[in-house]
């Protein structure tokens, strides 16, 4: 039997050329039973390949997000060890715009590992020094209608209620403080405004547009500005929750429907009829309608 953890490479597997067992489950320290090592234990006998992804060297101060490093090399070397041969989204990206210090080789092998990754899973890489990644995937990316599913784990970010006013759905942790700061600058959040005053509405967009004055989730959620508040160790879930009900939906219908959303806005009742009539009508002919309302009798019957 042979066992292989990470960070080892995984082509040691090939070069073993017998069966290969991947345990694929909680890894956790502390948290999840160590059910791999029982498990191995009933193969040491058998001319097998055991990939466990429990590492010996995990640290427990590595934070547990997408835009850590060591944690992305973590998620990679599963995925590889999969073999899932390519990622099922539209876009992916994989930005490298945090932890770039070199005072040693392992930073630079984690970017490099995380290239190769990227490459091979048909993942576009964005390398150390090309940018920070909301900025970047605006001017490269940004399409109007797109599902766009990021996360954030800054403590300040400038322009952030920004960001989050052009979000569809936003999800906020309970002691997140927000702030339009601008006017204590002797500046005005001009750019931003338009955007902020359509989720907001002027009534709560009064209150902080130009006082400067801090506020909680709690104001946040009642002015729409969230969607919903979780505490931070429920943020995982939170998000799955908003999560799962739109991946069941056609990606067309949900641009068009975003799309007829803001034509229908600040028009007149009388005006919006015809608009969302033809707006549907189109909508029936499409290719994925057919197929989907196809699907839906066939699931009936």
């Amino acid at each position: 039997m042979k066992v292989i953890k990470p960070p080892r490479s995984l082509t040691l597997a090939k070069l073993y050329r017998n069966p290969i067992i991947f345990l694929a489950g909680s890894i956790e320290k502390g948290d999840a039973e160590d059910w791999q090592t029982t498990v191995t234990k009933q193969f040491e006998q058998d001319d097998v390949t055991i990939i466990n992804p429990r590492r010996d060297d995990w640290d427990s101060s590595w934070h547990q997000d997408i835009e850590n490093d060591q944690f992305a090399e973590q998620v990679s070397w599963e995925l590889e060890a999969m073999k899932i041969k390519r990622v099922c989204t539209e876009l992916s990206v994989s930005y490298v715009d945090h932890n770039m210090m070199q005072n040693g080789p392992e930073n630079r092998n984690d970017h490099l590992y995380l290239q190769s990754i990227a490459a091979s899973k048909g993942i576009k890489f964005s390398a150390p020094g090309n940018g920070i990644c909301h900025q970047v995937h605006l001017e490269r990316f940004g399409q109007p209608g797109k599902t766009l599913l990021g996360s954030d784990s800054h403590t300040p970010t400038g322009g952030g209620i920004g960001m989050m006013a052009v979000c569809d759905i936003v999800v906020a942790v309970k002691a997140t403080r927000f702030a339009l700061t601008e006017t204590k600058l002797g500046l005005i959040p001009a750019t931003i405004g338009p955007f902020v005053l359509r989720r907001l509405s002027e009534t709560y967009a009064r209150q902080v547009f130009f006082t400067a004055k801090s506020f909680d989730t709690e104001l946040a959620l009642r002015a729409g500005l969230v969607s919903s508040v979780c505490a931070a160790d429920e943020m995982d879930a939170a998000i799955e929750a908003e999560i799962k009900p739109i991946l069941q939906t056609a990606p067309g219908a949900v641009a068009q429907a975003k799309q007829l959303l803001q034509q229908m806005q600040g028009r007149d009742v009388e005006n919006d009829i015809d608009l969302t009539t033809n707006a549907l009508a189109d909508r029936w002919e499409t290719t994925e309608a057919q197929q989907r309302i196809a699907a839906f009798f066939k699931d009936m019957t």
